[in-house]
């Protein structure tokens, strides 16, 4: 494998995506299915639709409860998907909705802080 393609991130190691595809967990038959580009596109819009759909709602009702249960409920699903990646599936889901409750008030509180040095 060329230098270009190598990763440090332990997700995306060679080692690792053989033994998410090849281990079954819980009961589920393991994966089979050819990834295409097709695909790939598809579930990245519906994930970025998913993240969307929070994000229109954490707008229209901004609170600091949104934010930190964006961010912590993100980082435990991050965790989660990061020692149970046959999960994958089911959590990439979970994640795109958290990260759009705290992506907006994100956004909120960096334009509330440059309206307040200018």
């Amino acid at each position: 494998m060329s230098k270009l393609f190598e990763s440090s991130n332990p997700l995306l190691k060679e080692g690792a995506i053989e033994k998410a595809i090849s281990r079954s967990d819980a009961g589920r038959t393991a994966y089979s299915d050819v990834m295409t580009i097709s695909g790939a596109v598809n579930k990245t819009f519906i994930l970025f639709g998913l993240m969307m759909i929070t994000t229109v709602v954490s707008y229209l009702n901004p609170s600091t409860f949104n934010l930190y249960f964006g961010m912590f409920g993100g980082l435990a699903v991050y965790f989660f998907t990061y020692f149970k990646p046959t999960y994958a599936p089911i959590s990439a889901p979970i994640y795109a909705l958290l990260e759009g409750y705290s992506l907006v008030l994100f956004l909120l509180c960096m334009v509330h802080k440059a309206e307040l040095t200018v």
